[in-house]
């Protein structure tokens, strides 16, 4: 609850606070006028609540409010609020201070005046002198062990954080390594495949329009391959950067392109109310659409194909529907269909794909219209 952890420390403080005045008030505080200790204990438990903001104050403010209890005559070994306050202060100042050895020295220091005074001062009798010795060492085990405990955990900090920048330089490496595998192998690929495709097209004769025409296609989506790579990997280098241009919804009817030139009768239907698409929502259709075409090209002998985008109340379906047979079995189940289910899921969606009795096949993708990525 943020409420909460926005005001812990103060009810914390208070919880203390309160303690300590029923400590007071019922009599278990032992020594000292009742209004002077209720305001010395009080005056050092509410120090807790600015133990974050003012790690070292606190610090004083409660091992401060220690000694002057003592001054007001108080056993120390009667209040449990205000000793467990001086010891929180202390840990979370061995975990929040920067130059932690100052506020140790402060509530060494403050602590060890405390029990001075509540010993009379330095004694000459040498046991009570041995008792007075024996009083600063566990005063000062007690404080220094609430110190190291907030520092061991400021250790324990500062470890996930050289982890986790560990962690990203390491991702950073990772991607710059597959940009330059992408742009070295796939890159170089597609662009001598889009080069030769440009000089097979100028060798043929005039009256080989059909020819012209497919070859003519393998190298624009050559080229625009290229483009969305360089795209994606401009991103990869740079991920705080701008994030590459996508396809836009608008221009879907492109996807439908190489089914087309490969013989394909192709169909696009909408319905329901058009309304613009959230960027997440718009680009998982894109890909989902994109994909589903591939798979029919590259696994089905259909002969027609038939998408349907349908606009309804928080949601988008898209169903993508063939007239084909699987010519393999793999083709279906492989990294096309784990790539769009990945898609939707992204999205908070599903993805419903299987063959339709006789013949065809279908891939159905329901989106929710939130525009959030999961």
């Amino acid at each position: 609850m943020p409420w909460l952890r926005r005001h812990l420390d103060m009810l914390i403080a208070l919880v203390l606070t309160a303690v300590g005045q029923i400590e007071v008030w019922s009599g278990l505080v032992v020594g000292g006028p009742r209004v002077a200790d209720a305001l010395a204990i009080a005056a050092g438990t509410m120090a807790v609540a600015w133990r974050r903001r003012y790690p070292t104050g606190a610090v004083i403010g409660a091992c401060g409010a220690m000694a002057l209890q003592a001054l007001l005559g108080v056993n120390s070994n009667s209040a449990f609020a205000p000793l467990f306050a001086a010891f929180l202060a202390i840990g979370t100042a061995g975990y929040l201070v920067r130059r932690p050895v100052l506020p140790l020295a402060c509530a060494l220091v403050l602590i060890w005046c405390a029990v001075a005074v509540s010993g009379g001062g330095v004694p000459a009798e040498a046991g009570t002198l041995v008792n007075l010795i024996e009083g600063f060492v566990y005063a000062g085990i007690l404080v220094v062990m609430s110190w190291l405990v907030g520092r061991g955990f400021a250790v324990g900090r500062l470890q996930s954080e050289l982890s986790a920048e560990r962690a990203t330089a390491a991702a950073a490496r990772e991607r710059l390594w597959i940009a330059r595998d992408v742009h070295d192998i796939v890159a170089h690929s597609i662009s001598v495949m889009a080069l030769h495709a440009g000089g097979a097209r100028r060798l043929l004769h005039p009256d080989q329009q059909d020819a012209r025409e497919a070859l003519e296609l393998v190298e624009q989506t050559g080229r625009d391959a290229l483009v969305e790579i360089s795209q994606v990997l401009d991103a990869i280098r740079d991920p705080e950067g701008r994030p590459p241009q996508r396809l836009s919804l608008s221009s879907v009817e492109e996807l439908f392109a190489p089914v087309r030139a490969a013989g394909l009768t192709t169909s696009v239907h909408v319905e329901g109310r058009t309304e613009p698409l959230p960027p997440a929502v718009d680009q998982a259709v894109v890909r989902i659409l994109q994909e589903a075409v591939t798979n029919v090209l590259r696994h089905s002998d259909a002969r027609s194909l038939d998408a349907r985008l349908c606009y309804g109340p928080g949601q988008m379906r898209v169903e993508v529907t063939d007239d084909g047979t699987p010519r393999d079995a793999g083709g279906t189940v492989g990294h096309g269909l784990v790539g769009m289910r990945e898609r939707a899921k992204m999205v908070g969606g599903s993805i419903d794909a299987g063959p339709l009795p006789g013949r065809g096949y279908r891939v159905t993708a329901v989106l929710p219209l939130t525009g959030e990525v999961l």
